[in-house]
């Protein structure tokens, strides 16, 4: 090191700016990517939950339980551009990824019977006696996998890492009260 007349050491700049360069690209890969694939599995995961709470308070207020169904299958629908933006597909390949169950509640011993869809008609007990001992609630399913925005399927190491190389599976389950259980079997 040289020593100017001032007694102060002159120092070299260059190293500095060179390594600006390569630290960018580091901090891009190491943390902009994955906070990235971060957001998007967030809002992923919200969206599902969205659909779910958003389809059970739709299929409430129904008359019936088919009406009560094409509620659900419209805010599904309804809801198809978040689904996209977001990398949403239907578990195991189905075609919706939402389904619609009648759950019945004993209210002397709280034991529940779920009845899936689409029940045979008259299958779900509604009669006078059953409207004032049971409590019905709709229990909608939404299942989704969500995929990553940046797919590291290629990469050895990060091809095992769910929402880096691979989808990841999403349940969310809403139920709401059967405003009309008198129509349960329409």
């Amino acid at each position: 090191m040289k020593v100017n007349k001032v007694g102060k050491t002159s120092r070299c700049f260059g190293s500095s700016t060179a390594e600006l360069g390569p630290a960018l690209w580091i901090l891009l890969i190491l943390i902009v990517i994955p906070l990235i694939d971060l957001i998007s599995f967030i809002w992923g995961v919200s969206t599902v939950m969205f659909l779910a709470n958003n389809a059970a308070r739709s299929a409430a207020p129904q008359q019936t339980y088919s009406d009560a169904i094409a509620a659900v299958r419209n805010a599904e629908n309804n809801l198809k551009n978040w689904q996209n933006f977001a990398k949403l597909t239907p578990v195991n390949g189905q075609a919706q990824g939402v389904e619609i169950a009648v759950l019945r509640i004993a209210m002397n011993n709280n034991s529940s019977t779920k009845y899936l869809p689409p029940p045979a008609p008259n299958k779900i007990p509604n009669d006078s006696n059953a409207l004032t001992n049971n409590i019905y609630q709709y229990q909608i399913i939404a299942s989704y996998d969500v995929m990553p925005v940046f797919n590291f399927s290629q990469m050895p190491v990060l091809s095992s890492i769910p929402a880096l190389g691979k989808p990841v599976n999403v349940s969310f389950t809403s139920t709401a009260q059967v405003e009309h259980p008198e129509g349960l079997n329409n």
